[in-house]
């Protein structure tokens, strides 16, 4: 688990969760790696998804970036690959959605009624390689699946993302999102943190320079 750990201090972690992790046992993880203390997570990433995750270690830390965080003072960055011929390369994205519970995916809804969740994304192709795309996204809240959604609908479903057709060439893969960057203020001190992750160095990811890109493009 120390090798996972970005930052700890006596208010907060910051800890990067594995691909097809789920969350409960990446909180049971850190609770073991820390004695047994109560955590919570500020936010929660998607099993499929890697990244990392901020936990408060009391209550006031806990409200206090809670609140930052539905504030939307909170910046994420997403990096996936995704397939298929996109509406465009770059652009911003917003829906109403709900989750259809028969076919087990968001679906689209006209308007904001009462369990239905509004969203919107930015979105910028960074590199194109024959039917596969790296696609830098930006967020200000973490939704379930609404990233997943977003490419599908943008006809650029993530790779390896069989619930959205995004395995159209190759099945059962891993599908191909990552949290990158997040930044946030810190609860107690007047200062910005930044927390950088890189994406898995396996297939799709390796098939694009991501040394040039992350050097020239992530921060950005």
């Amino acid at each position: 688990m120390e090798e996972r750990i970005f930052l700890k201090d006596e208010n907060f972690l910051v800890v990067y969760k594995q691909q097809n992790e789920p969350m409960a046992v990446c909180t049971g993880l850190v609770k073991d790696y820390l004695g047994g203390k109560n955590l919570k997570p500020i936010y929660e990433l998607e099993t499929l998804a890697c990244g990392p995750v901020v936990y408060a270690l009391n209550k006031k830390t806990f409200d206090v970036l809670s609140a930052l965080y539905k504030n939307k003072e909170f910046d994420f960055k997403f990096y996936a690959v995704t397939v298929g011929q996109p509406k465009q390369d770059s652009g911003t994205f917003s829906a109403y959605v709900t989750m259809d519970k028969k076919e087990n995916k968001l679906i689209h809804i006209p308007q904001l009624n009462a369990g239905v969740e509004n969203f919107g994304i930015i979105f910028h192709t960074l590199q194109k390689i024959q039917q596969i795309q790296l696609v830098k996204i930006e967020v200000n809240e973490i939704l379930p699946e609404t990233i997943r959604f977003a490419m599908a609908d943008l006809n650029m479903p993530i790779f390896g993302d069989k619930a959205y057709n995004g395995d159209i060439l190759a099945k059962n893969t891993n599908t191909a999102l990552c949290l990158v960057d997040i930044r946030f203020k810190h609860p107690f001190k007047e200062e910005f943190l930044s927390f950088r992750a890189m994406v898995p160095e396996t297939k799709p990811w390796n098939y694009f320079d991501l040394n040039k890109i992350f050097k020239l493009k992530i921060g950005g």
